[in-house]
C-alpha cells in the first residue's frame, strides 16, 4: 500500500515506483498477485485511471504482466512480457498498429540479390575481415544514398557502415560524448533511445517544443536550446527534423536554421537521424548542411526496403571519423560486408526508387482509411509517412486506452512510450500504417480503435474496462 500522499509529481509513477522498491527488495516475489485495480484505487483514494496509468507504466517497465481474466502479477526474469517496441517471438494474434515495419511484402526480391551478388569475381573477400568503417565502394554507395534521399553532400571518405540506424546511435552518442555529459531530445522521442542512452551513463533532457497553430508538437524552441546550455551545459541534440518520430512533424527550413545557429552559438553537437526521410517526395535540408561542423547524421535502408539485413551509414560532414570507426570495431568489430554488398546491390540497380514508389502509393491509400475512419479524431500525419499520430480526447489516458485494445486484439503504442517516465505529459497514440498487410484487416483494427476513442471520450467506461 504505497504512501501517495506524501507523493512528489504525478500519483501514478509514485505508485509504480513503490512497486518497483518492493520488487528490489524482496517483498513482492515473481507470481505475486497484485490487488485488483479497482480494489486498490479505493484503497488509495485514487481514481480508476490512475491506478491504470501506474499498472500500465509497471508493465512497461516489465515488472508486472496482466493476464486476462485473472489479473496482474509480478513478472520474474522469464516471464517479463515482450516490448511492443520488437518483433512478436512467436506471434500474439493482434493487429498490430505498433511496430513500424513499412509494408515489408513490397521490399525487393532477396533471392534474385543473393543470385547476382553471387556473381561477384571478389565475392570470397566478402568472407574476410574488412576495416571497421567498411569498405571503400560500400562506403560510396552510403555516401550517394545518403545524398540523393536526405538532400546530403558527404563523401565515401565522410561515412562509415554500421549495422543499421540503431547501431548507429550508439556508436554516435558513445564516440561524441563522455558518460554523464548532457543531451537534449524532443518531449516525445525515439524510445530506444530513451532506453539505452540512459543506461549506457548519458543524461538526456527534453527540450520544450513550440507549438503548432493546432496545438500540437512542432520544433525544438531555439532559445530553451539556448538555455539549456547555460543552465545545464547541453553538450549533444538528437533531432529527427524530416518525419519525426511519434509526431510525424516535418520541420521548415526556417525550424532547422534556428535549431542550427542555436547549436553554433554554444557548440552543441547534434546527431540527425531521420529513417523516414526517403519516404518524402519533397527535398529537405539536413543538419548535415546546415551545421557540418558539429552534425553527425545517420541513413539507413532498413525502413526503405532492407531491414533484415540491417545496414545503416554514419555521415560526418566536417568531424574527424577515427573515433567512430574505433568504436564500430570496439563493438562488433565491422558490419557485414556480405550484407552490405546485398544492400548496396539494391541501390545500384535502382531498387530503392522502385520500392519507394510502390511504398508511397500504399502508405497515400492507408492514409486515406486512416482519415476516412478517425475523422473525428485528432490525427497527425501525411500520405508519404508511415504512422500518424492520434490524439486523445480531453480526460483520456492513452495508456488505458492501449491496454484495452490489447485485450480486444489490437496493439498500438502509447505516448508513455516516448517519454520520459518523470516527464509524462502528453497523450496520444501511435499508429503504424505498413505492418498489418490486408487493408480490410486494417480496416477492421482501426473501426475498433475508434470504438475505444468514442466510448473512453463520452465517459462511459463499463466493467468490461476493469483491469
Amino acid at each position: 500500500m504505497p504512501n501517495v500522499k506524501t507523493a512528489e509529481g504525478p500519483i501514478y509513477l509514485a505508485i509504480a515506483e513503490a512497486l518497483a522498491q518492493d520488487v528490489a527488495e524482496g517483498r513482492l516475489q515473481p507470481g505475486d498477485k497484485l490487488p485488483p485495480q479497482r480494489e486498490l484505487a479505493y484503497q488509495l483514494g485514487v481514481t480508476l485511471g490512475t491506478v491504470s496509468r501506474a499498472y500500465s507504466e509497471a508493465e512497461r517497465r516489465k515488472l508486472v504482466r496482466g493476464e486476462t481474466g485473472r489479473g496482474t502479477f509480478i513478472c520474474g526474469d522469464e516471464d517479463a512480457p515482450p516490448s511492443p517496441l520488437t518483433p512478436p517471438v512467436d506471434g500474439s494474434g493482434n493487429l498490430d498498429l505498433a511496430r513500424n515495419f513499412a509494408f515489408t511484402p513490397l521490399n525487393p526480391d532477396l533471392s534474385a540479390a543473393m543470385i547476382e551478388v553471387a556473381k561477384k569475381p571478389e565475392l570470397a573477400s566478402l568472407n574476410a575481415y574488412v576495416p571497421s568503417e567498411g569498405l571503400e565502394e560500400h562506403r560510396s554507395v552510403g555516401a550517394a544514398f545518403f545524398n540523393a534521399h536526405y538532400g546530403g553532400d558527404v563523401t565515401a571518405q565522410q561515412t562509415l557502415v554500421t549495422c543499421g540506424a540503431q547501431h548507429g546511435i550508439k556508436v554516435l552518442i558513445n564516440s561524441l560524448f563522455e558518460r554523464g555529459d548532457v543531451i537534449g531530445v524532443d518531449e516525445l522521442c525515439y524510445p530506444s533511445l530513451l532506453d539505452s542512452a540512459v543506461h549506457d551513463g548519458y543524461r538526456l533532457v527534453p527540450i520544450p517544443n513550440l507549438r503548432n497553430t493546432d496545438g500540437s508538437l512542432g520544433a525544438m524552441d531555439p532559445d530553451a536550446i539556448k538555455a539549456a546550455a547555460k543552465r545545464c551545459g547541453l553538450r549533444g541534440l538528437f533531432v529527427m527534423p524530416s518525419v519525426h518520430n511519434p509526431t510525424t512533424h516535418t520541420m521548415t527550413l526556417k525550424e532547422r536554421q534556428a535549431i542550427a545557429d542555436a547549436c553554433a552559438v554554444h557548440g552543441v553537437k547534434v546527431i540527425e537521424d531521420d529513417p523516414y526521410t526517403p519516404f518524402l517526395s519533397e527535398e529537405t535540408v539536413p543538419f548535415a548542411r546546415l551545421l557540418p561542423e558539429l552534425t553527425a547524421s545517420i541513413s539507413s535502408m532498413s525502413k526503405v526496403m532492407a531491414p533484415g539485413l540491417r545496414v545503416g551509414f554514419v555521415h560526418l560532414p566536417m568531424m574527424r571519423t577515427a573515433g567512430i570507426r574505433n568504436f564500430i570495431g570496439e563493438s562488433v568489430w565491422m558490419a557485414s560486408p556480405v550484407v552490405a554488398e546485398i544492400a548496396c546491390y539494391w541501390v545500384r540497380a535502382g531498387a530503392v526508387e522502385q520500392t519507394l514508389a510502390a511504398k508511397r502509393t500504399a502508405l497515400a491509400r492507408r492514409f486515406a482509411i486512416v482519415q476516412r475512419i478517425l475523422a473525428r479524431f485528432s490525427v497527425k500525419g501525411g500520405a508519404q509517412k508511415p504512422f500518424v499520430w492520434v490524439g486523445m480526447p480531453e480526460g483520456v489516458s492513452s495508456m488505458v486506452v492501449q491496454e484495452y485494445l490489447g485485450r480486444k486484439g489490437v496493439d498500438i503504442l502509447a505516448s508513455h512510450y516516448f517519454q520520459l517516465p518523470e516527464r509524462h505529459r502528453h497523450e496520444g497514440l501511435r499508429l503504424s500504417l505498413g505492418t498489418i498487410l490486408r487493408d480490410e484487416d486494417f480496416e477492421r483494427a482501426l473501426n475498433i480503435l475508434c470504438e475505444a476513442l468514442e466510448t473512453f471520450g463520452s465517459g462511459n467506461r463499463g466493467r468490461e474496462l476493469m483491469g
